[in-house]
């Protein structure tokens, strides 16, 4: 089977990196691939770098939205031009390790794998706005489900594993995680228009959405555990730049996701949306408004609680945890003081960090 693959890049001002993003890409190892990049109304210097790969190599194919459409259209429209079989939607601010591509064709070159109905990630070392690793994950970062074995045997590597799709769902929903990073998970473009992109009604994890659909239509998932990619943290980094902000979008967008799957779906992988309301609560509402507590910002920690009750109110009216927050609250700067001098001495489940 002759293996050509669609490396995605969707870009906003991201002129500092994006050029280091395509050199990856060129750079690999194995050489069939298109290059499809979609700048979303750029107000820096982003155009005129992508313009300078599209010139010199025909393989970059560059297009550029006259506004800015948002983060999930953009990705849709990546997607929608890709010319091959597979789709990897590489950040633009994201690299690429040079036998990436070389090791995802021997997965998807077996003839004993449904590549049409396949997710296919490994795991990333995280790297700083200078290119230097600080970090790295892999797949126990996004879950825990054992794994299945038979494609260990079958590419006599440890590293690969698979996992029945409605198993990975069941671990990854209620954590708020997809399978695997975003800049690494490649699905056939069949895949994606099976299950209908991306959702452009999510303001910010349109990527977990999607993987979520993939997984509940019997998608299964190859994760190969060694860092084939690196995703890059730094200060304008859209994830960096929202949590900064304390963007109450994420809360709006775990809303979406709250309405978005039935509760036959929802039963098929074992769960309930009274689950995953409650997670929201515990996660994104008591923990994150107990983080912003702590640093003394009383108004951003009363957004969050007074979210969870406009949102959710026959649920929040029995959350145990969302009352001692509440009191907190109540306590003013007083509230800080004593969340503080608790955190001095332990740091308790419901303030830890959700990465």
């Amino acid at each position: 089977m002759h293996i050509k693959f669609s490396i995605c890049i969707p870009n906003y001002n991201y002129a500092k990196y994006i050029g280091e993003t395509i050199e990856s890409v060129l750079n690999q190892t194995y050489q069939e691939f298109s290059i499809i990049i979609v700048d979303n109304a750029s107000t820096d210097n982003s155009w005129n770098v992508i313009q300078s790969y599209a010139i010199k190599d025909t393989r970059v194919k560059a297009f550029r939205n006259n506004y800015n459409v948002g983060f999930a259209p953009n990705l849709d429209r990546a997607a929608q031009k890709a010319p091959d079989d597979f789709i990897i939607m590489l950040s633009a601010d994201d690299t690429m390790k040079p036998n990436a591509l070389a090791e995802y064709a021997t997965i998807l070159s077996n003839n004993s794998i449904d590549t049409s109905n396949l997710l296919l990630s490994s795991a990333t070392d995280i790297i700083d706005g200078d290119g230097k690793i600080i970090g790295s994950y892999n797949k126990n970062h996004f879950h825990n489900v054992p794994d299945r074995g038979k494609y260990q045997t079958l590419f006599n590597d440890p590293c690969v594993s698979d996992y029945d799709g409605l198993s990975i769902f069941n671990c990854t929903f209620l954590k708020f995680k997809g399978p695997g990073p975003f800049n690494a998970t490649l699905y056939s473009k069949a895949l994606y228009e099976k299950v209908g992109g991306y959702s452009s009604v999510n303001l910010i994890g349109p990527d977990s959405h999607f993987a979520y659909k993939c997984l509940l239509s019997g998608a299964e998932l190859v994760f190969i555990d060694k860092p084939l990619f690196n995703y890059r943290v730094h200060n304008n980094g859209q994830l960096q730049t929202t949590t900064k902000n304390r963007n109450i979008n994420l809360l709006i967008d775990r809303y979406i996701f709250s309405n978005a799957y039935t509760d036959i779906q929802l039963d098929e992988a074992g769960l309930t949306k009274l689950q995953y309301i409650n997670s929201i609560i515990n996660v994104d509402i008591i923990n994150a408004g107990l983080r912003h507590l702590k640093d003394g910002n009383w108004l951003y920690s009363l957004r969050h609680l007074m979210f969870a009750m406009a949102a959710y109110p026959q649920v929040a009216v029995k959350h145990k945890k969302l009352y001692v927050f509440a009191f907190l609250l109540l306590l003013g700067p007083l509230g800080t003081q004593a969340l503080r001098l608790y955190l001095k001495y332990k740091k308790p489940p419901m303030v830890e960090e959700n990465v």
